[in-house]
């Protein structure tokens, strides 16, 4: 009896083992990403990752064979990182993501999905309660993982120069993320956007990093395809976005790269965007994508079939070009100052300094109580309509509309302190259990 609760004890310390050596939190400081522990550069070097394609309505890191296929090979490639445009936020991940820890890869998450995001030809009938609730719950889902390194509040929401209006939504749902995270969540996990690599970029991230810190964007990134081998670092245009970007405060980054115009890819603007002529303003990136869809030829790195997995060239081009690479252990150059930028004048139709649009009536109540009841990938009822969000800590019968009055509340609000405080309260109980349960039964017997 001694033997096997010591080794149960043993089992239970080993799980205190796994989540103590979880990867550590990566936060931000001045425009680099660091990693919260040791202190050191964190260098985005990632993959987006859509089994499926754009098209499918999928969760990728619900697939427990797709993540015990993939997340090895991408460890072998040499890769830290992953985007993930949408996830099922009804559904549990703890599998795939203690998968993607134990193989060194962080999350960037997309909180929008096919069926519910920001509209960008109508942003204000889109921007409601179920939206913010959907939003608001991939946040609960996802906020006890160490590994995830960010959210992205928005993809090229706004696609076109005519479709700039939509901004102000853009950075309210940021304002409304970061709010969120800041009362829900153990830690702060900071928040950004996508963005299409369009005439007006600079303006563009620079309204979203102007303002008040709340408002404004913890990191930014752009889809560039602009290296289209073969190509130079000045005809690329990635000069002259260092020179663009320069003097900007805040994290900067690639969502996607990997012009496909060459087949296989050689993918030799790696070693300039990890070099020192970009890494003092950028923070690496993410090639497109991992899996060979049908809808998007020639932009996979492998091709899956089934539990088969085929290394394409690109898949090797890409290992081989990571392999080259050195990082300085200066923190290569990035800005210690960070904070926000000056807003861009003229640049919008509208008025850059103008108060953002208003929570919508009824989802106050998610800061204070939390999103509640996860509304999933598909969120249509039986008659094809939009189910409506349920809280936790509401009566669930109660529909009405009402908004809280947080300045009238004092309690505070409940945090998930993650796998590691689970872990210790259960090893606490389960001691207590298997020390004192047999001297209970010597006393009574």
């Amino acid at each position: 009896m001694i033997f096997f609760n010591g080794f149960l004890i043993f089992l239970l310390l080993n799980k205190v083992k796994i989540a103590v050596n979880a990867l550590n939190p990566i936060i931000i400081r001045g425009n680099a990403f660091f990693d919260s522990i040791t202190n050191e550069r964190f260098y985005i070097k990632g993959v987006d990752y859509q089994p499926g394609g754009s098209s499918g309505i999928i969760d990728p890191l619900s697939n427990k064979e797709a993540c015990e296929r993939d997340f090895p090979l991408m460890k072998e490639l040499g890769i830290n990182s992953i985007r993930v445009y949408q996830v099922d936020n009804a559904d549990n991940h703890d599998y795939c993501m203690d998968i993607l820890d134990k193989n060194g890869i962080y999350l960037f998450l997309d909180v929008n999905t096919a069926l519910i995001s920001l509209w960008s030809l109508n942003t204000k009938s889109s921007y409601t309660q179920e939206y913010l609730q959907n939003i608001f719950a991939t946040v609960d889902a996802f906020k006890k993982y160490s590994n995830v390194a960010g959210f992205f509040a928005g993809n090229e929401v706004v696609a076109s120069v005519e479709q700039t209006n939509a901004l102000p939504w853009v950075k309210a749902v940021v304002r409304d993320l970061k709010k969120y995270i800041s009362l829900q969540s153990s830690r702060k996990i900071p928040v950004g956007y996508s963005a299409t690599d369009l005439n007006n970029r600079v303006p563009t991230a620079f309204y979203l990093n102007c303002g008040e810190e709340a408002e404004r964007v913890d990191f930014y990134a752009i889809n560039l395809y602009s290296w289209c081998s073969p190509s130079s670092f000045t005809t690329s245009g990635y000069s002259q976005r260092v020179v663009d970007f320069f003097d900007f405060t805040i994290p900067i980054f690639f969502s996607e790269y990997g012009c496909n115009r060459a087949v296989p890819r050689p993918f030799d603007e790696v070693e300039h965007i990890y070099s020192s002529k970009m890494i003092h303003v950028f923070s690496g990136g993410l090639v497109y994508e991992w899996t060979e869809e049908k809808n998007n030829p020639n932009y996979g790195l492998v091709i899956v079939n089934g539990k088969e997995v085929t290394k394409k060239q690109d898949y090797l081009n890409l290992k081989e070009q990571y392999s080259k690479l050195s990082f300085p252990s200066n923190g290569g150059g990035y800005k210690i100052r960070g904070g926000g930028n000056e807003c861009p004048k003229d640049a919008f139709s509208f008025n850059v300094h103008a108060a953002l649009p208003n929570v919508p009536r009824g989802a106050e109540r998610y800061f204070k109580n939390g999103a509640g009841r996860p509304l999933g990938l598909r969120p249509l009822g039986s008659k094809n309509r939009y189910i409506r969000p349920i809280d936790y800590n509401n009566n669930p019968e109660d529909t009405s509309d009402t908004t809280s009055d947080d300045s009238n509340d004092n309690t505070t609000p409940s945090k998930d302190k993650g796998a590691s405080t689970r872990i210790y309260f259960n090893l606490r109980f389960y001691i207590y259990f298997i020390l004192f349960i047999p001297l209970f039964r010597i006393y009574v017997f």
